[in-house]
């Protein structure tokens, strides 16, 4: 198996997704509801290899679901739900077997999203050169959302380069973010750009928490390469 063919094809694809649920939106003209989203999307998986291939979820797989979760978020004035399939076993994104657990990439990235983000989405600008393997991928790909209370902005950036880290200037305008106070960041990483969990470990792929201090905007930060991080700042709005 082509594990490099792969990791640019899987990284990818959330542009043909994006493609698609824009193109159903468009569609539906001016049929949408004016007090609420009308679609659901209620079956996404990264599969491309049958589990008698490639039995694991990779790295890959867990970008692959930041930037579907991305292009649903942005989304979120038309799309009410997005459902994954499966859950458990038959490539799920937890594996059971009779004496073990297997917590998959794919995992880890439900777990960050849904403990990271915030209740509403807010407008996100990205500059970003367009990744070495596909000259129609950005190379970065950000979200911003916004804590109910408004006392946390929450920043979800996908380095979807295979071995560049990426430096950038972040820059926040309609939130006064907390002078001096730690940022808390959130990094979903792996050992390669391939790497998997067997059974009984996460040491390959997990989530890392670390913390840095912004004394002042705009702040630069370096995300590391076949990355998904979120940083979060508290501040008001």
């Amino acid at each position: 198996m082509d594990l490099d063919h792969f990791y640019r094809h899987v990284v990818a694809e959330p542009l043909d997704f994006d493609r698609e649920l824009g193109g159903i939106i468009t569609s539906l003209g001016d049929q949408f509801p004016t007090d609420r989203p009308l679609i659901a999307v209620t079956e996404y998986q990264a599969w491309w290899l049958t589990e008698r291939v490639d039995e694991d979820f990779r790295l890959a797989n867990a970008l692959y679901l930041a930037g579907i979760f991305h292009a649903l978020m942005r989304r979120s004035q038309q799309v009410f739900l997005g459902e994954i399939e499966s859950i458990i076993n038959v490539q799920g994104v937890v594996e059971v077997s009779q004496t073990s657990l297997k917590l998959t990439p794919e995992y880890f990235a439900c777990l960050l999203y849904r403990h990271h983000t915030g209740s509403s989405v807010l407008a996100t600008s990205t500059a970003s050169p367009m990744a070495a393997f596909n000259p129609h991928l950005p190379t970065l790909d950000s979200l911003a959302t916004l804590s109910a209370d408004g006392r946390t902005l929450y920043l979800a950036v996908i380095n979807r380069s295979e071995d560049q880290d990426l430096g950038t200037a972040i820059r926040v305008s309609g939130y006064k973010v907390a002078s001096g106070d730690p940022v808390r960041i959130f990094e979903l990483n792996g050992k390669g750009k391939v790497a998997a969990n067997p059974f009984g470990s996460s040491e390959n792929v997990n989530i890392r928490e670390k913390a840095v201090r912004v004394e002042r905007l705009p702040f630069s930060y370096r995300f590391p390469a076949h990355s998904v991080t979120i940083l979060e700042l508290g501040g008001t709005q």
